[in-house]
């Protein structure tokens, strides 16, 4: 009785050390678990994707669970998905958009073929001490390109746990999709196209890593370049800052600049002016 208990605790524990992400957050409200992501194979044990081969990288999908439903977005919102429990390992986040073929639906199609780009990733914190990233989030979001063409979209949440990525296999990918169908929109398709499972490899260096000693002094997240943003009339007016012109060249999108520019007290006085100016061209 006292080994069955023991094990129930760790089973418990493990399980709380992990997460899912089954809430689409979309018009400032949370949505009912499961009922825009695609149920994923991992909702009871919230254990992770370890093997970037599997087809399990795409959504990790339960192949028995009822289809969700696509909830409607518009270009340029904010999309978000509560997390289960809490984002408790280090590593980065990272979001994708794969568009739905002609002749498919979100909720019938599960993301196969070179048919996803990324739309935002954030990067590390790094000092002679340490390499970390946010922790702690129990809701995560991004936001819709407003350039992307209107239709139908998987949106792909990936959290790569490194803790223990010091060998090939070790990094803990935790991962969803939400269904949404984009409203209004441009005319600018997703670029670069990668395909899941393909676009990792176990012994790429943002996945096979040791994160504690010794102490990275840089870090390349996984898979392509977040999708390029507008920046040629940006870079005219403001590429005397250098500051400015460090935040551009590392960032790729809105949420990448933000993040930048918050975190920069010698350009507060700038920042309302440097978003504004940003968004009107994107």
């Amino acid at each position: 009785m006292q080994l069955t208990t023991a094990v129930l605790l760790l089973s418990a524990s493990l399980a709380s050390a992990h997460y899912t992400f089954p809430g689409l957050i979309f018009g400032g409200a949370v949505s009912a678990d499961w009922q825009y992501v695609k149920m994923t194979t991992n909702k009871y044990s919230h254990g992770p994707v370890t093997d970037v081969t599997s087809s399990d990288m795409r959504c990790y999908k339960d192949p028995a669970a009822p289809i969700a439903s696509t909830a409607n977005v518009a270009a340029g919102s904010q999309v978000g998905f509560r997390v289960d429990t809490s984002i408790s390992h280090p590593g980065p986040l990272l979001f994708y958009l794969a568009k739905v073929p002609s002749g498919r639906t979100a909720a019938n199609w599960d993301g196969d073929g070179a048919v996803w780009f990324k739309i935002w990733e954030n990067r590390p914190t790094i000092t002679s001490s340490s390499i970390s990233w946010p922790s702690g989030q129990t809701q995560v979001f991004v936001t819709i390109p407003s350039c992307i063409p209107a239709g139908e979209y998987l949106l792909r949440v990936e959290h790569i746990a490194l803790h223990s990525a010091g060998s090939a296999g070790g990094a803990q990918l935790y991962l969803a999709c939400g269904q949404i169908n984009v409203t209004g929109g441009g005319s600018k398709a997703g670029t670069p196209l990668v395909s899941f499972p393909g676009a990792y490899k176990a012994t790429d260096p943002g996945l096979l890593i040791n994160i504690y000693w010794p102490i990275p002094t840089s870090y390349t997240n996984p898979g392509p370049k977040a999708m390029a943003a507008k920046f040629s009339k940006l870079k005219r007016t403001y590429f005397g800052n250098i500051n400015y012109h460090t935040i551009y060249s590392q960032s790729h999108n809105i949420q990448q600049i933000r993040y930048a520019v918050l975190q920069q007290d010698q350009l507060q006085s700038n920042s309302s002016k440097y978003l504004s100016a940003y968004e009107k061209n994107t």
